[in-house]
């Protein structure tokens, strides 16, 4: 784009004034009026000094005939032909632009918008139009005579009234509207150009004449035009062409222009491409111009931002070049003053340059002294982030000098500087903590010299109570304002980094998550008819008149299959506690967290919410009021009825003694619950939570309830699978529906500690309120919009980061087209993210689906698949390019962002942003893969890629290798050098991160590789390995006397199921064989503990085959009980050793080792 090698448009321009324009034709069509005809016929084809004249007497007129054509006639070539006579025009005076403004049509006809007409033709397919509107456009909204129409709190249109003489001209917010959109579309040419050589070159153009007004400036900031910028002020390498220096010129002068607005000057303070170019500028451009605007920019920049960027200007040569620069002439005499105050300016940035270089020597020598810098505010304000740059290296080597010096004053000096570290990077505590700084200074509290004791009590202090986890509460400090406080100051509040570890799913799919992941990609869908069992008794008679036949129910026969399904009794426990209850047993289970001690029941909180809590209690409840049989109403019904209920049945059952709290804002429960809990986290109220929502309100009441609301759908009575349609144009309502989802939330810290796996991080949470109506949101979704953004800015990312969203959508004809609105005026329509609702596999589970949704969102990041939207096949309105429909998503690969969306009656709205969990020297900490499950290619579609467009590598990575699978150890980063060309067998695999248990067959080594470590042989290759491991093992046997026959699976190789809930009796267990079943300890006569009756057979001869009991091959499984009972007896082996005795001669046994 810096080179010119573009073709001569000018000539272009030329050739189409030379056409003859059939100005009578259009008037016969009625497209142009008489007046404009005659003043075309007089203006066109005449000498330019006449031209010149009938502008001066009337301009107006002559302008507005030309955008009379421009509005009404739709012709290539008359178009191009009056954009080029109006362009020649302004080409000779400028000035003339203002005519557009001076239009009047008090004498009759309607206004005449300019910005609309030449908005218009920036979007038709010649790039000739385009560009000519474009610069048309730059001078007619530069040269508008109401600079203030763009300001802040400008007049509207109503507000400006209609007393005005110029009725054509735009109200302030017609001109506002206008000016975002012109800068949209030239943000768009520099992201993607219409023309290959031309689009950038006239987008800077007409950026480096708007940007002289500072709201242009706002507006392009917002629209991300700086990023845009930054990489045509680049210079480029010499000899690849023509250098195009009007193009280099005008985005270095963008730049300067850019650099009086704030914002605009932090996002290119950041970037070092652009301050580097500046300076490169400054080096080796020829032109004055060049040079001049360099200067200007760097001076802006340099004063405005903050002092890290003059050391890097100072790096980058700055100082150097202006000193060779300031020795040459100049015609322009501005360049000598900017040279002189840039040199001068830079003396201090050099000074404290050298202060670091020098402090920078004296760490990697090893040798800390107490020179000045040590204790300078400035040097460790301006230069702490350098020590944690590269990994932090530099923060590395202080470390190490503290755990292996032996001098007292470069202790001392070190505990020093790492406190300084520590109160002035935003993170510092995290990194040190994590790096074992805290570890070595508290060790260093010990040491004999006093200096270094209290360095280090400095230091721990700082560490305890630093920034990067302390928002402190001293607003009035800030202020500078000196109050007598009586009780001090407020404890810090924390902000602490939290992770999802656990999930847990009911759901009308199925229960468990894999089960309902794997239907939901399939296509399924858990809506059907409403029946008579569905309904509680007394509800039933009912049921004909509901408008509604449709419901989406938990399937309670695979709830009742299920190991961790909560055995409560139902006159006690509402059934949507039993779902709580139940999915927050597999989310524990899922995470590997139960809390035994005190410190870590109390460490551990619960926040779980319900909608509409047990209707069905409160229809019966009214029921036996109304026929006065108040005795029969249940001692239970309070209980069963109260919202929090689900949270304090999960926290009384587990014993959790942390944060107990519930939240109760209709169809956004679930997200809030998952936010609030995120919060409290983050705050220091718990180190782990259990978050999540539940409903079960399918019963008559809350059927007619919504029906009267016209909220269901009513008319797939007969089809139910296709009643709950998202986005679809046969929408009609929402399907009612049940279930409960809970998720294990941890402190990121906590969780690494316990070597936890991380599905995804909670990176930020939205919140905000329609304040519009009691069911219905805005028309523009302002409030769905506003919870979006501020999730996104508390999460630090930007849109374009996020690659999937779950979308609230319901299934209602207004709430999935506002919504839709809403995307796409914060996502942008054409470039929107992966969007589905999968609303239509579940129904609506109120309460439940915030959580419930946000679960599969994590799936989705997890696994790289955006579900689909089942049943949506016509979308309308099609607002969104990224919606998913009947088949699912894959997503890009690498880390990812995804959102979720909630919305509530009431106006309530919330939305959570989940991503890709931290990672540690560039290993990813991987949620567990429950299941593989692998979509072919066919079947999966991507909005933003084209169908053929490969698979998702991730999965494959990550694929687990089946169990005695042959492998060759091909080696990673954490592989020892001994075992890379090794053979091994795969004894067992998890999805922690694809972590395998192998057996190495030529020492009978058991070691654990990563799936990304180990190659699959070939059969013959496999095959080969398999008759020699057994040639080995019956060598090794024949002088034991036995053949060695092929192991069965152990007990620890198999997968476990989850411990079923604390709730349900333990079974009592019974002598069947007494005196032989149970083992006896000679040295205890406590009660026996070990049950060798549940042992296997093979199990048994293992062991008497080890010890040479007698017969141990032939003997029947009760003389093998005898027999190992009493060698157990004889060997006088304690109870404690007696699981470890077994196990360890069994494996002994099954590794081919000799006892």
């Amino acid at each position: 784009m810096l080179y010119s090698d573009e073709p001569d448009f000018q000539n272009d321009s030329v050739a189409v004034l030379r056409r003859d324009i059939p100005w009578d034709i259009y008037q016969t069509a009625r497209l142009i009026t008489d007046r404009d005809l005659q003043l075309l016929r007089r203006f066109d084809k005449k000498d330019p000094a006449f031209q010149a004249k009938l502008l001066d007497e009337s301009g107006a007129s002559y302008m507005e005939a030309f955008l009379t054509v421009l509005k009404n006639v739709t012709k290539d070539e008359t178009v191009q032909y009056v954009l080029a006579m109006v362009e020649e025009l302004l080409t000779v005076v400028p000035g003339r632009a203002r005519m557009f403004h001076a239009i009047d049509v008090t004498g009759g006809g309607s206004p005449l918008d300019v910005y609309q007409i030449l908005l218009r033709l920036l979007h038709r397919n010649d790039w000739f139009t385009q560009e000519k509107a474009c610069l048309l456009l730059t001078e007619v909204l530069a040269s508008r005579p109401d600079k203030a129409a763009l300001c802040v709190g400008a007049p509207s249109a109503a507000e400006n009234g209609a007393s005005s003489s110029s009725a054509a001209a735009p109200a302030a917010d017609e001109v506002q509207k206008a000016a975002a959109t012109f800068i949209d579309w030239l943000c768009a040419q520099l992201r993607r150009p219409s023309h290959p050589a031309r689009s950038v070159p006239t987008a800077v153009h007409a950026l480096s004449r708007l940007l002289r007004e500072q709201p242009l400036r706002a507006m392009l900031h917002r629209a991300g035009g700086v990023q845009l910028l930054a990489p045509l002020v680049a210079m480029p390498p010499a000899g690849n062409g023509q250098l195009n220096i009007q193009l280099l010129y005008e985005a270095t002068l963008c730049t300067w222009e850019l650099s009086f607005h704030r914002a605009a000057a932090d996002v290119l303070c950041g970037s070092t491409n652009v301050v580097g170019a500046l300076v490169d500028m400054v080096r080796q451009a020829k032109k004055e111009k060049l040079v001049r605007v360099a200067l200007m920019a760097l001076k802006n920049l340099i004063t405005v931002g903050p002092m890290s960027l003059e050391y890097a200007v100072v790096e980058k040569g700055l100082p150097k070049a202006v000193s060779n620069r300031s020795l040459q002439h100049w015609d322009d005499s501005d360049i000598p003053e900017l040279l002189g105050w840039m040199e001068e300016h830079l003396q201090e940035g050099i000074a404290t340059l050298s202060s670091f270089e020098r402090y920078k020597k004296e760490l990697l020598a090893g040798q800390l002294t107490w020179a000045p810098m040590h204790e300078s505010g400035t040097f460790w304000r301006d230069n702490s982030e350098k020590l944690v740059d590269n990994n932090c290296q530099l923060l590395r080597v202080l470390l190490k000098l503290l755990e292996t010096s032996r001098d007292s004053t470069t202790l001392a000096v070190g505990c020093h500087d790492l406190a300084q570290i520590v109160t002035h990077i935003a993170h510092g505590r995290g990194i040190v903590s994590e790096l074992r700084g805290k570890e070595l200074v508290m060790r260093l509290m010990m040491h004999p010299d006093p200096d270094v004791q209290s360095q280090a009590l400095k230091c721990v202090q700082k560490v305890l109570l630093s920034k990067d986890k302390s928002d402190f509460l001293t607003p009035l400090r800030q202020l500078g304002t000196h109050l007598a406080d009586p009780f001090g100051d407020l404890p810090p509040q924390l902000a602490r980094r939290v992770v999802i570890t656990g999930l847990g799913l009911v759901t009308p799919l199925g229960v468990g998550v894999a089960t309902v992941w794997e239907r939901l990609l399939a296509g399924a869908t858990g809506v059907r008819k409403l029946e008579a069992a569905d309904l509680p008794e007394a509800h039933r008679l009912v049921l004909p008149q509901l408008p509604c036949q449709v419901v989406a129910c938990v399937p309670q026969d695979e709830l009742a299959a299920v190991p961790w399904a909560a055995q409560e009794d139902p006159r006690r426990t509402a059934r949507f506690m039993s779902y709580a209850l139940t999915a927050a047993a597999e989310a524990l289970q899922d995470s590997g967290w139960h809390p035994e001690t005190a410190e870590q029941r109390r460490a551990t909180g619960v926040a779980i919410g319900a909608g509409m809590s047990s209707t069905a209690d409160m229809a019966e409840a009214g029921v036996l009021l109304a026929e006065g049989k108040l005795r029969r109403l249940s001692p239970y019904f309070v209980p069963k009825t109260l919202v929090n209920m689900a949270a304090g049945a999960v926290s009384i059952k587990y014993g959790l003694q942390g944060p107990n709290h519930a939240v109760a804002t209709a169809c956004a429960t679930g997200a809030h619950a998952l936010g609030d809990a995120f919060s409290m986290i983050r705050r220091g109220d718990a180190d782990v939570m259990l978050a999540g929502g539940t409903e079960s309100c399918v019963d008559a009441v809350a059927l007619a309830g919504f029906s009267r609301l016209k909220a269901l759908s009513t008319q797939f009575n007969d089809d139910p699978a296709a009643a709950s349609r998202p986005f679809d144009a046969l929408r009609d309502g929402f399907v009612m529906g049940e279930g409960a989802g809970v998720v294990v939330m941890e402190e990121l810290g906590h969780a690494m500690r316990r070597g936890a796996t991380m599905y995804a991080e909670v990176r930020g949470y939205g919140m905000s309120g329609d304040a519009h109506h009691i069911t219905q949101p805005p028309a523009d979704g302002g409030g769905a919009q506003l919870a979006m953004l501020r999730a996104l800015a508390r999460a630090g990312l930007a849109a374009e980061q996020v690659c999937y969203i779950n979308a609230h959508a319901t299934s209602t004809p207004q709430g999935d087209d506002i919504e839709q609105r809403a995307i796409a005026a914060v996502f942008g329509a054409d470039s929107s993210p992966a969007v589905s609702s999968t609303k239509g596999a579940t129904g609506h589970l109120l309460g439940a689906a915030g959580a419930v949704e946000a679960i599969f969102s994590l799936l989705a990041l997890r696994h790289g698949i955006a579900p689909p939207t089942v049943n949506l096949t016509s979308p309308d309105p099609a607002l969104l390019a990224g919606l998913v429909a009947g088949t699912p998503c894959r997503l890009p690969s690498g880390p990812r962002a995804v959102l979720s969306n909630s919305f509530g009656f009431g106006g309530t709205n919330a939305a959570l942003v989940f991503a890709t969990a931290p990672c540690w020297g560039g290993l990813n900490v991987l949620a567990p893969q429950h299941f593989v499950y692998t979509l072919p290619p066919a079947a999966l579609h991507n909005p933003a890629e084209p169908p053929d467009s490969g698979g998702d590598s991730e999965n494959d990575a990550t694929a687990l290798l089946a169990k005695r699978t042959v492998v060759r150890v091909v080696g990673n980063n954490r592989t020892k050098q001994s075992l890379i060309g090794q053979t091994c067998v795969v004894k067992r695999a998890v999805g922690l991160g694809g972590w395998h248990w192998l057996q190495v067959l030529s020492t009978g080594e058991e070691v654990k590789l990563q799936r990304n470590a180990l190659e699959d042989m070939s059969e013959e290759e496999e095959e080969e390995q398999r008759r020699q491991q057994h040639q080995r093992q019956q060598q090794v046997a024949s002088g034991w006397g036995f053949p060695v026959e092929p192991a069965e699976p152990h007990a620890e190789d198999r997968p476990r199921p989850p411990r079923r809930p604390s709730s349900v009796p333990p079974q009592p267990r019974y002598d069947d064989l007494a005196g032989r079943t149970r083992v006896h300890s000679s040295r205890s006569s406590a009660q026996p503990r070990i049950n060798l009756n549940k042992l296997q057979t093979t199990s048994l001869k293992r062991y008497g085959a080890v010890y040479q009991l007698a017969a141990a091959e032939e003997a029947s499984r009760d003389q093998l009980l005898d027999a190992v009972t009493e060698h157990f007896a004889t060997q006088e082996v304690d109870e404690s050793e007696v699981i470890a005795c077994f196990l360890s001669a069994v494996k002994r046994h099954r590794m081919g080792l000799p006892r």
